[in-house]
């Protein structure tokens, strides 16, 4: 049975580490076309998944990067449109 990662989160973690694929594979052990299923939202075993979580874990986070990206799910107001001038609908 294989495990499904958050391919947004997977690859806001690649972002704030500054991560291709490739690197993410080397790092970790596995495969090209197992990181790139795991981005798709595929299934991996759960033995890649653990590889892939340890070399993300073991990589530090670049604090500018990771301020600069908005992570998944957080709404940010700048993703609003304008509200419109007093009077108008």
């Amino acid at each position: 049975m294989g495990i499904s990662l958050d391919p947004v989160q997977l690859q806001y973690q690649m972002d704030i580490r500054a991560l291709g694929g490739k690197d993410l594979a080397r790092i970790a052990g596995v495969s090209g076309s197992t990181v790139s299923n795991a981005r798709a939202g595929k299934r991996i075993w759960p033995k890649s998944f653990d590889r892939i979580a340890a070399a993300l874990a073991s990589i530090p986070v670049d604090e500018l990067r990771a301020r600069l990206l908005k992570p998944p799910g957080k709404a940010s107001t700048d993703d609003q449109p304008p509200a419109p001038p007093d009077g108008e609908p």
